[in-house]
């Protein structure tokens, strides 16, 4: 296969110096940065997955189309399983957390959170929902296999009596109205997946994209192993993100916020069961993504109770 990634560099640019692959986490991607003579970089992707490539292309299109920044498409050829991209960087706001002091942190959140509605119901105008590659709707049905998920894998983890509430607070999720669509939902919006370069926010791997509500990608962001934020630092975020959707949705902020902590509870379970399962494939640990993800349940399990 990189042999095939070889000969469409050389085909459709030169020679390259150096070809090193980048981890991908979980996904089945092979993604790796190519570096020329000159100095310059791009990102090649190979993926036989070619409903996803498709997914991708489209989202991205509809993305600057709404005057969001994403990676340019150098190159994606006939098969649709093999693609270049404009090289970012490493400077996801994840690594960027890091290096930075977390008032920063927490004025980028602020910006991002900003940003997410009018991704969401801007997208929603010009997405054909046709290109999704999993499922085309957030919904019931979506719910519970991610509960199921974390049934089969993840469950085992956590303390029967959590378990237990859980279950319960499963049940109320169900029969809400967080499974009606609304608009698009990015899926995996999380602080590995938002690049900045030049002071600008670049969106990335969007591709898991689907029609559902407006609470869940916020979830994603506030409750991933990747945010570095305390919770002491959520209401300023969900205040933020609530001036930003009551352009879109006209909803009180206690009622905003309480829709975001059940799709954080799904969100959770859905992380567990796939680090779980992970695991359980490759033997790769996720052990400290896992800690605090549990951390996140307990607090969510904890909020919604009260």
């Amino acid at each position: 296969m990189k042999k095939l990634l070889i000969e469409e560099i050389v085909k459709q640019f030169e020679n390259p110096l150096s070809i090193s692959p980048l981890k991908m986490g979980l996904s089945d991607r092979k993604i790796f940065r190519i570096e020329f003579s000159s100095g310059e970089t791009i990102i090649g992707v190979i993926n036989e997955n070619i409903e996803e490539n498709l997914a991708y292309f489209h989202f991205n299109d509809c993305l600057k189309s709404i005057g969001f920044n994403t990676p340019e498409i150098l190159y994606k050829n006939r098969d649709n399983n093999i693609y270049f991209l404009e090289d970012l960087g490493e400077n996801t706001v994840f690594e960027l957390s890091k290096k930075v002091d977390k008032k920063n942190v927490l004025n980028l959140a602020v910006k991002i959170a900003e940003d997410l509605p009018i991704i969401l119901f801007e997208m929603d105008r010009v997405i054909n929902y046709n290109f999704c590659y999993q499922t085309e709707y957030f919904n019931s049905k979506a719910i519970e296999k991610d509960i199921s998920l974390f049934e089969k894998y993840g469950a085992e983890i956590i303390p029967s009596n959590l378990k237990t509430t859980i279950d319960n607070l499963n049940h109320t999720i169900l029969n809400s109205d967080i499974c009606n669509h609304y608009c698009f939902l990015y899926r995996d919006f999380q602080q590995r997946n938002i690049m900045i370069r030049d002071h600008k926010r670049y969106y990335i791997d969007f591709q898991s994209g689907r029609k559902g509500n407006p609470w869940y990608d916020i979830a994603s962001y506030l409750f991933s192993s990747s945010n570095i934020l305390d919770h002491g630092s959520f209401e300023t975020i969900l205040k933020a993100y609530h001036s930003s959707l009551i352009n879109y949705l006209k909803i009180s902020f206690d009622e905003s916020v309480y829709k975001i902590y059940q799709n954080g509870l799904i969100r959770v379970q859905q992380m567990l069961g796939r680090y779980a399962e992970y695991f359980k494939r490759t033997n790769i640990s996720q052990k400290e993504k896992q800690f605090k993800v549990i951390k996140n349940l307990e607090q969510i399990v904890s909020y919604l109770q009260n």
